[in-house]
C-alpha cells in the first residue's frame, strides 16, 4: 500500500514539474504530505459602460479591413475588477447605404488606474447608421496586455450607441477575463 502511495506521489510531482502553470499545495486524501497540482486560471466577469467621444484614430495596432472607414473612439468608465479605466480604440466600418447594417470590427487598448493595459479585439460586429445615430453590437476577445494582464484571455459581447451630432455615445462591454 505504501508503494502505491509513493507511486501516486511520484506521478503527481512529475506531472506538476512538466506543467507551465504555478503549482499549489493541496493535501491528499489520507492526510499525508501535500502534493503539488497546477493552479487553475482565475476567471471573473467583466463589465464596463464607457462614455465615449470620437476623434482621430489612435496608434492602436489592428488589422485593417480593405476599403473600410476608420474612426477613433475614446472612453472613460469604471470596469469590474479594474476600477477607473481609459479606453482608446480604432473602429472600422463597412461602407453601406444609410439604414443598412454593415460590418464593424476594431481594436482597443484599455488602461487601468495603475497603468496596466488590456488589449481587446472587436470582431463579428454589425453597425447601422440612421442620421445622426450609429448603433451596433458584436463579439470581442482579449489579446493579452501588460502587467497583471500580460496573459489575459476571455471574451464577450458589446453594444454601442453613438450620436454623430454631439460626437458622444456609450460602449457597453460584458464578458469574462482570465489571467
Amino acid at each position: 500500500m505504501k508503494r502505491l502511495g509513493l507511486l501516486f506521489a511520484c506521478l503527481t510531482l512529475s506531472m506538476a514539474a512538466c506543467s507551465d502553470e504555478s503549482p499549489v499545495a493541496v493535501g491528499n486524501l489520507d492526510g499525508g504530505d501535500p502534493a503539488l497540482i497546477p493552479e487553475a486560471p482565475k476567471s471573473a466577469p467583466f463589465h464596463v459602460a464607457w462614455v465615449t467621444s470620437a476623434g482621430d484614430p489612435p496608434a492602436v495596432e489592428c488589422l485593417v479591413p480593405e476599403d473600410w472607414v476608420s474612426i477613433g473612439i475614446f472612453g472613460e468608465g469604471d470596469a469590474t475588477h479594474m476600477g477607473p479605466t481609459l479606453m482608446e480604440s480604432i473602429i472600422f466600418g463597412e461602407l453601406v447605404p444609410p439604414g443598412d447594417p454593415g460590418g464593424q470590427t476594431g481594436c482597443a487598448e484599455i488602461t487601468a488606474d495603475n497603468g496596466d493595459e488590456l488589449y481587446q479585439v472587436y470582431d463579428e460586429g454589425t453597425a447601422t447608421f440612421i442620421f445622426p445615430i450609429l448603433t451596433g453590437s458584436g463579439t470581442w476577445y482579449w489579446d493579452g496586455g501588460t502587467g497583471r494582464f500580460a496573459s489575459a484571455t476571455g471574451s464577450g459581447t458589446y453594444e454601442f450607441f453613438f450620436n454623430g451630432i454631439t460626437q458622444q455615445g456609450v460602449l457597453t462591454v460584458d464578458g469574462t477575463i482570465s489571467r
